[in-house]
């Protein structure tokens, strides 16, 4: 009974990793967007007349520009002296390879719910192989945030993913015993 409820419970978690894969790519689609339109503006093909909401987009960047308070140590001393137009496209660039590793981790994870409900087991080499992925792109994007952080965060995920490797070594002997 026990058993049943959990597959149960992977299979919602399944479902629901699958919506919010299907979901990323909307968000993926409006940050291109933006960046798409401040190149655009940057090159002199369109201008911020012709661009619906245009001061709204314009107050948020300059907010964004005088308030380096809320921005990690690193990204102060990397945007320090930058030219506006390669700070805004910098900053874009960041929020898309975020969502693309989250939209990378959403779908490994969809896989092994999947797999998992599906009657694969849990302690799989393969499981494995994606976990260690998604550990290792959200510990770079996050040393790239913010470098303590992201160390502590690191090795707190590797500690996991060894107690992870060592599930999958007991299940391969209890998989030789039988």
């Amino acid at each position: 009974m026990e058993k049943e409820k959990l597959i149960d419970q992977i299979k919602k978690s399944s479902r629901i990793f699958r919506i919010m894969y299907l979901v990323s790519f909307v968000m993926l689609a409006v940050v291109a967007a933006m960046l798409m339109g401040m190149i655009f503006e940057l090159s002199g093909i369109i201008s911020n007349s012709n661009i619906p909401f245009a001061s709204l987009v314009n107050d948020f960047w300059k907010q964004i520009e005088l308030d380096y308070e809320h921005l990690p140590f690193l990204d102060k001393l990397i945007y320090l002296n930058m030219p506006t137009a390669v700070f805004r496209i910098i900053m874009i660039l960041e929020v898309v390879l975020e969502i693309a590793v989250y939209i990378i981790s959403i779908r490994k994870l969809y896989g092994i719910f999947k797999s998992i409900s599906n009657g694969g087991r849990p302690f799989d080499s393969a499981i494995l192989k994606d976990i260690k992925l998604i550990a290792w792109m959200h510990i770079v994007i996050t040393v790239l945030q913010n470098p303590v952080r992201g160390i502590v965060d690191g090795f707190v995920l590797w500690c996991l993913m060894k107690i992870y490797e060592y599930g999958c070594l007991l299940q391969e002997e209890s998989d030789e015993v039988v």
